[in-house]
């Protein structure tokens, strides 16, 4: 599932009714990261991640959701996070995807 957000369009998980900051937090807590260190790792500040966990931020960049699975060493199934990806990166990918797909 996804939805428009000016400009942006965000996936939405629509399998899962776990909230996305709490399946962060669990994650997290389950792989032995404090906030602090996770956010360090992730090359993040530690109040975007609090703001994640809290619901206060509703979608990540395609690059942080890539940093928080490969550091809490999870699938992205598994993080199954609300992906925020810009018309232009779309666009972008589509073509990439377009011309392998054409050859």
């Amino acid at each position: 599932a996804s939805r428009h957000d000016g400009g942006e369009r965000v996936m939405a998980s629509s399998w899962d009714d776990e909230p996305f900051g709490d399946r962060l937090r669990r994650l997290r807590e389950s792989s032995g990261y404090s906030l602090r260190e996770l956010a360090r790792r992730c090359g993040v500040q530690p109040s975007y991640l609090s703001d994640l966990e809290r619901g206060n931020r509703t979608s990540v960049g395609v690059t942080v959701a890539v940093r928080l699975a490969e550091v809490l060493d999870c699938t992205a199934v598994e993080l199954d996070a609300p992906v925020r990806i810009s018309t232009t990166t779309a666009s972008k990918a589509f073509a990439i995807w377009y011309d392998g797909w054409s050859r």
